[in-house]
């Protein structure tokens, strides 16, 4: 565990430092509902904030039998005011269908209408 989050936090701060959005999807198998009795847990969660990232799914992606458990993460520094991130129920696997929409910069918007916004799916 220790040498998996050194990693991702080598690869969060490489990413961080090119200032340019990023969006990491990961099937973590570190659950966030548990991550209060599991200390290497917390060390995964602090790397993430301490990197400028956010973990953005909050709802459980697993279901089974009577346990739950929010493994699949998806983590961004997007600086965008308002991302839309959610968790889709589905019978297709295993985990629930994550996603997250980030507002497209005003650079790639289309003329007239909403502002696009870029889809991004685990």
């Amino acid at each position: 565990m220790h040498e998996f989050t050194e990693h991702l936090e080598s690869l969060m701060q490489e990413t961080s430092s090119n200032r340019s959005t990023s969006v990491i999807c990961l099937d973590s198998n570190i659950n966030a509902h548990t991550a209060n009795s599991h200390p290497q847990h917390l060390d995964y969660f602090q790397a993430i904030l301490t990197n400028g990232f956010m973990q953005c799914i909050s709802k459980s992606t697993r279901i089974q039998g009577s346990t739950f458990s929010l493994i699949d993460h998806i983590l961004t520094n997007t600086k965008a005011p308002q991302v839309t991130s959610g968790t889709l129920i589905s019978d297709i696997s295993d985990h629930f269908i994550t996603l997250l929409a980030i507002p497209a910069p005003q650079h790639n918007r289309r003329g007239g209408g909403s502002p696009d916004q870029e889809l991004l799916c685990s």
